[in-house]
């Protein structure tokens, strides 16, 4: 499986590996449990039981609205099959071979081969306080932005859409910025969050996350906000903008 070169190629030998682990499903219930192994056996249930359904998995849009590459989406099947096994530490559960071996069920000498590696993650990202839009009035106001998290952000000051901001910044993970020349009227916060910035789309490509700020902003003051990797209540998840 770790050396399929195609989907396909992936999905034969994925299946071939349900069929393997639901014969020896069949196998390890019909045999007594040592005892002295009950976490040992509860893991290794768990692993064949979920290896049984193991197949690929039909390319999606991830988060960011983004169709993996066939390259991109084989690595991530890869290891998406592969944690059904490790994720239950049976990797750890070598030292009860022996025991199992006494009543009849028997494993290879390494039950995991090497995980599978990660493909190249491209991280490209835009000039920290580099403005992507700016439209309308200029005004007197201003808004200071301060970055705790460890993602680059884009942060969209706008009167009601986020598709036609005032302005719009990008703004680098643990970095700060300001938007000034805002106009003398209430408006909203937007924040799209994520990796490797595409800047013919005008949005990142990984991890992405989209929230607003629940409560408007605007005149007699000046504004400070904070981009959390952890939001609180003061914000809201809003549709990809």
């Amino acid at each position: 499986m770790i050396a399929a070169k195609s989907l396909a190629e992936l999905e034969v030998t994925a299946q071939q590996l349900a069929e393997v682990a639901a014969a020896e499903s069949e196998v390890f219930d019909a045999i007594r449990e040592p005892r002295s192994r009950q976490s040992a056996n509860a893991s290794l249930s768990l692993m064949l039981s979920d290896l049984e359904s193991a197949g690929v998995w039909d390319r999606e849009p991830n988060e960011c609205r983004i169709v993996p590459t066939k390259t991109a989406h084989l690595a991530a099947e890869k290891h998406r099959i592969y944690s059904l096994a490790a994720e239950y530490g049976v990797v750890e559960t070598t030292s009860a071979a022996k025991e199992y071996a006494k009543i009849g069920f028997v494993w290879g000498k390494e039950l995991l081969p090497p995980e599978p590696p990660d493909p190249e993650r491209k991280n490209h990202r835009a000039a920290h306080g580099e403005f992507l839009e700016r439209s309308g009035t200029r005004g007197p106001h201003r808004l200071v932005i301060i970055s705790h998290s460890d993602q680059d952000a884009v942060v969209t000051v706008a009167r009601k859409d986020p598709g036609s901001p005032l302005a719009s910044i990008y703004v680098r993970a643990g970095a700060s910025a300001t938007v000034k020349g805002l106009p003398a009227s209430t408006y909203r916060v937007f924040v799209k969050t994520g990796a490797n910035w595409d800047g013919g789309r005008g949005d990142f490509t990984r991890d992405c996350s989209y929230v607003r700020f629940t409560e408007k902003f605007g005149p007699p003051l000046d504004w400070q906000i904070y981009v959390l990797d952890f939001w609180g209540k003061d914000v809201a998840e809003t549709e990809p903008f």
